[in-house]
């Protein structure tokens, strides 16, 4: 079964051509269709009545407006699916950079970069899943303490009990892999 915006049975191409152009407009006009197609309102309503226009354009509406529903849908799962993808990459540099911290010493990398890596990447997989998040600023000077301390500070947030959750999964695969 074709569309109902499709040709219909009985329709001349001259008639279809008419609804063509009056679907498409904007403003929807019979009078302007006729002055376009150099023909007499008279024709245009007949073509009109016979062959349903305003049915077939509601029902092409319709369509058009399905279309672009599922087309936004498209477009916020892609767009869901790279920020989670995004997200799982800075927790793996997250998880990287703090392993270079305790094998190196602090002055190997710069917990305060490894610190806004992580509150965004926890941001950003907490916006996927729809839950709120709060602006959460943090420093960490990266001369003096022990970088376990650092460390401990890091992980006393939501964020930094992300890291820690996924620094001991990662342990784990790694064990269970020896």
């Amino acid at each position: 079964m074709s569309a109902t915006w499709a040709r219909q049975e009985g329709e001349s191409e001259k008639a279809y051509r008419a609804f063509i152009r009056y679907r498409d407009q904007e403003k929807r006009s019979q009078r302007k269709v006729a002055k376009a197609l150099k023909t007499t309102p008279v024709w245009v309503a007949k073509w009109s009545k016979a062959h349903d226009w305003v049915e077939r354009v509601k029902a092409y509406d319709e369509h058009l407006a399905a279309v672009g529903q599922e087309s936004a849908e498209d477009a916020a799962r892609l767009a869901a699916r790279q920020r989670i993808d995004a997200s799982r990459e800075a927790l793996a540099l997250v998880i990287d950079k703090i392993r270079d911290v305790r094998s190196r010493g602090v002055e190997a990398v710069s917990l305060q970069d490894v610190t806004k890596l992580a509150i965004w990447a926890s941001k950003e997989a907490a916006l996927v899943h729809g839950e709120a998040t709060e602006r959460t600023e943090a420093s960490v000077e990266t001369s003096g303490p022990d970088v376990d301390d650092l460390l401990t500070e890091l992980w006393s947030t939501p964020e930094g009990r992300a890291i820690a959750e996924a620094t001991a999964k990662s342990k784990r695969n790694d064990s269970e892999k020896e």
